[in-house]
C-alpha cells in the first residue's frame, strides 16, 4: 500500500502470471486478517495534539483487545530510505472497537503526542541547517543559521502556542514573534519541514502479524493558521466517486476517457447500496477513483529558486477485493476476479470466468505524496463499494472446456 506502512509476511505475485497461486496481495481471504489501511485524524500532529487513528480489516475479523499497541518516538531516516527507530514501548491510547462497516473491522486508538516529542527526536541535529540543500542553507540569515535546536524549538512551541488561539490567529502575538526575530516570516517555510519528525506506531495482532506505521509530528497545522506565512496543513484526501470504464478491445493496458469507445459506469459509494456491471466479451474493464481536497505544497526546490507555492500534492490508489466463499469454492485462482493498478488512480479490472462469482466488494484506498518537501506526512482516506457482475452468453462461452 502507498501509505508508509508495512505488513509482515504477506506476499504478492504479478497479477498476470501464468503460474496459479493460492494466495495475492490484492484478494482478500475470509480466514487471514488483512489491513485495508490506518486513516489518521488529524494527517500530521503538532506536539501536544491528540490524534484519533482508525485501524481498518477485512477478512478474518479482529477485535480491539486481540491488538496490543506500541510507538517509537524516536525514528531516524536518512536520504537512501534507511531507518531506525529507538525505545520501542507501550503506546499510551485509549483503543475501542470503531465502525467502518459491515465487511470490516475497526478500531479506534486516541492517543496525545508527547510536548517533547520533537525535542527528544534524533532527526533534527544541532546544527539543524545541514539537513537542508547547500543552497538552502546559504540563503538561511544568520540570525536563524545561528540559532541552536533548542532555541529555534522554544521560539517554535512559543509562536504556535501563543499565536493560535483554537482556528483564530493573535496577530499582536505574531507582530512579537516577527520583532524577536526578523525575517521569521518568510523564513518558517523551510523551517517548518526541518522540524517535522517520524513516530512509528506498532500494532501486533494476536495470532497473526505485526504492522508498523509512520506518522508525522511538526508544526505545519498550526503555522498554516498564520497570514503571510507560506506553510500549508496537509488533510487527508477525499474520495468523490469510484467508477467503471469498458474499453472495447481486449488486453489494453491504457485507455482515454474521452474515448467514443469507452462507457462509464458510476459505482455507488453508499454502503447500502449495490452496482451491476455487465461483463461482456471483446472489452477491458478499468476502475477509476475521483478525488478531491488536493492541498497545496512548498517544496525545498521552489525555495530554492524563488519560486511561489503554486504545486499541489498527487493521490495515489490502491485497491483491494473481496468476493463471497461460497461463491469460489473450489475455483481455481485464475478463475476468479482480479485487478491491478496501471496508474496514480486506476486500475485494470479483470472479470471472474465462472457465472458462479457474482458479488464483490471493492476497496480502494487513496493516499496523498508529493517529493521535493521534507518529512511531509501523508493522509490517506478508504472507501468501500459493493457490485454484482452479470454475464453475457458470449462472455462465459470463451472459457467451457
Amino acid at each position: 500500500m502507498n501509505r508508509n506502512f508495512s505488513v509482515l509476511l504477506l506476499f504478492g505475485v504479478t497479477l498476470w502470471s501464468c503460474a496459479q497461486f493460492p494466495t495475492q496481495y490484492e484478494r482478500i481471504e475470509a480466514d487471514r486478517i488483512r489491513l485495508l489501511d490506518f486513516m489518521y485524524e488529524p494527517p500530521d500532529a503538532a506536539p501536544g495534539d491528540s490524534v484519533t487513528l482508525r485501524a481498518v480489516f477485512a477478512g478474518k475479523p479482529v477485535s480491539a483487545d486481540a491488538v496490543t499497541w506500541r510507538v517509537s518516538w524516536k525514528v531516524v531516516k536518512n536520504a537512501m530510505g534507511i531507518d531506525t527507530a529507538f525505545e520501542e514501548e507501550p503506546l499510551p491510547a485509549t483503543v475501542t472497537n470503531g465502525n467502518f462497516s459491515e465487511n470490516t473491522s475497526c478500531i479506534e486508538v486516541r492517543f496525545v503526542v508527547p510536548e517533547n516529542c520533537i525535542e527528544q527526536s534524533p532527526m533534527i541535529p544541532d546544527r539543524w541547517p545541514s539537513v537542508l540543500p547547500d543552497a538552502l542553507q546559504a540563503a538561511i540569515p544568520e540570525e536563524f543559521a545561528a540559532m541552536s535546536k533548542q532555541q529555534l524549538l522554544g521560539m517554535m512551541n512559543w509562536i504556535t502556542a501563543e499565536g493560535v488561539k483554537g482556528v483564530t490567529v493573535d496577530s499582536a502575538a505574531m507582530a512579537r514573534a516577527e520583532e524577536m526575530t526578523p525575517g521569521l516570516t518568510e523564513n518558517l517555510p523551510f523551517v517548518a519541514q526541518v522540524f517535522t519528525v517520524p513516530i512509528r506506531i506498532y500494532a501486533d495482532v494476536k495470532g497473526s502479524h505485526r504492522i508498523q506505521s509512520d506518522y508525522t509530528v511538526g508544526y505545519s497545522s498550526r503555522l498554516a493558521q498564520w497570514p503571510g506565512v507560506q506553510v500549508f496543513e496537509n488533510t487527508n484526501p477525499r474520495i468523490d466517486s469510484v467508477g467503471i470504464y469498458r474499453v472495447e478491445g481486449n488486453g489494453i493496458m491504457r485507455f482515454d476517457p474521452k474515448d467514443e469507445n469507452a462507457s462509464f459506469t458510476r459505482l455507488s459509494l453508499a454502503s447500502e447500496d449495490t452496482t451491476r456491471i455487465t461483463i461482456d466479451t471483446g472489452y477491458t474493464y478499468f476502475v477509476t477513483a475521483f478525488t478531491g481536497k488536493y492541498d497545496t505544497v512548498f517544496t525545498l526546490g521552489d525555495m530554492m529558486e524563488g519560486v511561489p507555492p503554486m504545486r499541489t500534492e498527487e493521490h495515489t490508489a490502491e485497491w483491494l477485493f473481496q468476493m463471497p466463499p461460497d461463491e469460489t469454492e473450489d475455483l481455481s485462482p485464475n478463475d476468479l476476479m482480479n485487478i491491478g493498478s496501471i496508474g496514480d488512480l486506476d486500475a485494470v479490472l479483470l472479470p471472474p470466468r465462472k457465472s458462479a462469482v457474482r458479488h464483490f466488494t471493492l476497496w480502494v484506498q487513496v493516499t496523498d505524496s508529493k517529493l521535493g518537501v521534507l518529512n511531509r506526512s501523508q493522509g490517506s482516506v478508504l472507501a468501500e463499494i459493493h457490485g454484482v457482475f452479470e454475464y453475457t452468453d458470449a462472455y462465459l462461452a470463451q472459457f467451457r472446456k
